[in-house]
């Protein structure tokens, strides 16, 4: 059973990446709102953190592969956690600032954001390498 929670956990984590195609694609802003993609979007990783979780359990605590594959994912959960609270007091900033300290608060904002985005996407992408190994490794040294 625990392979199938690491594949469902695999699969949500990969499924929440058509939040980045909606960002990105004009064609598909008629599929809703970024708000909704990005609540999608942080429920299938946090739903996917949970299932690698059990995927992980009995785990040993030296350094192998996986150790640092679930590792990696943990941190890049963590990370989207910590953007998402950043990106929930935008509103909040805007609407209790005077105009020059809601340029100021969206200034700093945003140099946040842009140091933020330098540490999670490629955190994501080493998680993606390093899952793809993991399970490369795993079918090419099963027992």
């Amino acid at each position: 059973m625990t392979y199938q929670m690491g594949w469902a956990g695999t699969g949500s984590m990969l499924v929440m990446q058509v939040y980045s195609l909606r960002r990105r694609v004009r064609a598909l802003r008629a599929l809703g709102s970024m708000r909704a993609w990005l609540d999608l979007h942080v429920f299938l990783g946090l739903q996917g953190f949970v299932l690698v979780a059990y995927h992980s359990v009995g785990l040993s605590p030296h350094a192998s592969l996986a150790a640092i594959n679930f590792a990696l994912v943990a941190v890049v959960v963590t990370t989207g956690a910590i953007g998402r609270y950043l990106y929930a007091l935008i509103p909040r900033a805007r609407r209790s600032a005077t105009a020059a300290s809601r340029i100021a608060a969206l200034d700093v904002v945003d140099r946040v954001f842009s140091r933020w985005i330098v540490l999670h996407r490629p955190l994501a992408m080493v998680l993606l390498a390093i899952t793809v190994l993991h399970v490369v490794a795993h079918f090419a040294y099963a027992v």
